[in-house]
């Protein structure tokens, strides 16, 4: 069965559109003290899931998997960000377009961290948050894909908070909005992941 796949283009309007159908819901889990981002990687894959179909009825599955720190390429299992000694294993947020055999014009395998503000994180720290998973996301394993050239890979670090006219974007991002009441800032950054 061929799985529905997501290109990296679409990535950051996807997300926008996932804030505005489920803001009411989001701005009921924005307000916890707790970090919400587990919960919003596993909801936005799921609302992708519905959202991607195509209209003949298929219920093919999402190729994506969420919270991993390794990847199977067909040969081994390989770490999605490489390790550095005495470090844990970081986990990627989301991995999309992870099967090897998913058709001739097969889209790049997206690794996405996926930030998530709430009402109590000071602005300061958030973007300090934002610029560690850039950091990170420069840290993907150049064995994730058997053969890059051919595929490709995008990295994105995305977050998505609550938009105030005094705080400013995170530096290298770039702003969409998305929702209403409040309006949601969603920032986002992109890369080749190859270094």
């Amino acid at each position: 069965m061929s799985k529905l796949t997501l290109e990296p283009r679409e990535a950051v309007d996807k997300v926008a559109q996932w804030v505005e159908e489920e803001q009411p819901l989001i701005n009921e889990v924005i307000r916890f003290a707790g970090d919400w981002g587990g919960w919003a990687h596993n909801q936005f894959a799921t609302w992708l899931q519905r959202n991607l179909r195509d209209t003949t009825g298929r219920v093919d599955p999402l190729d994506v998997i969420t919270e991993v720190g390794q990847v199977w390429t067909g040969q081994a299992a390989v770490p999605v960000f490489q390790r550095r000694p005495g470090e844990h294993v970081e986990r990627a947020d989301l991995v999309f377009n992870v099967e090897e055999d998913i058709g001739e014009r097969a889209p790049a395998l997206i690794v996405m961290q996926l930030r998530c503000e709430t009402a109590t994180t000071a602005w300061t720290d958030y973007h300090a948050a934002l610029s560690t998973d850039v950091a990170l996301l420069h840290r993907v394993d150049p064995a994730l894909l058997p053969d890059p050239a051919s595929r490709g890979r995008v990295v994105m670090a995305l977050g998505i908070g609550r938009y105030y006219t005094d705080h400013d974007v995170a530096p290298g991002f770039t702003l969409r909005f998305a929702g209403g009441n409040p309006l949601v800032a969603v920032q986002w950054w992109s890369g080749t992941g190859i270094h």
